[in-house]
């Protein structure tokens, strides 16, 4: 069982977690090549330690199912939780991942470059 304390996550054996959202391309021709590309950096990420949102495997396979203003809004809403984020290759292609970064740097989060 894990705890919330503000913006960590707390385990029971008193590591805290921080919290990485990873922005990066999604729809377009190569839908699946960018779902695996965000699946392998999250990956990358859970195995140093970090509690990973990664938007590509929560919601890659529910397009059509809602408006993707509802996707796009909550996403951003979601990095008000991180305290980092980290774009992948190609991000400035994607005008999501765009607006993303500009979130995150409103936020005062920590960027990193894949």
């Amino acid at each position: 069982m894990r705890d919330v304390i503000g913006k960590w996550i707390l385990r029971l054996d008193g590591f805290i977690m921080k919290r990485i959202y990873v922005a990066g391309k999604l729809r377009g021709q190569n839908i699946s090549q960018n779902i695996a590309l965000a699946r392998k950096v999250a990956i990358k990420w859970w195995q140093n330690g970090w509690f990973v949102f990664c938007p590509h495997l929560n919601s890659g396979g529910l397009m059509g199912e809602a408006p993707e203003s509802v996707f796009i809004e909550g996403s951003l809403e979601f990095l008000k939780c991180c305290d980092a984020i980290v774009m992948l290759k190609a991000w400035e292609s994607s005008e999501g991942a765009v607006a993303e970064l500009k979130r995150a740097e409103e936020l005062g989060l920590e960027v990193y470059y894949e």
